[in-house]
């Protein structure tokens, strides 16, 4: 380490070159679309899928609701059950 603290110890940040801060932007954005898109692109395939499904199951307008939000829950709940662990193994100290 450069021998930066924490900003909670009174340390100060460590700064950013506006070089390392347009990439830092650049790569949060793309992150943030890709995840849209893939949130976009499971709504899509709930969608087409809750089609067939619908009728299979008899669902109702309800029962259909939970459907297509149990999968953005699941991953929810997902991420919470994993977000320690990964932490540890990824996380700096």
């Amino acid at each position: 380490m450069s021998g930066v603290g924490s900003i909670a110890d009174g340390g100060h940040a460590p700064v950013l070159s506006e070089r390392q801060a347009a990439r830092n932007v650049i790569l949060t954005a793309a992150i943030a679309g890709l995840g849209g898109l893939l949130f976009g692109y499971d709504t899509g395939v709930i969608a087409g899928a809750l089609l067939f499904i619908k009728p299979d199951f008899h669902l109702g307008a309800f029962d259909a609701g939970l459907v297509v939000s149990a999968v953005p829950i699941g991953a929810v709940c997902r991420r919470r059950d994993l977000g320690s662990p990964l932490g540890r193994l990824g996380g700096r100290p």
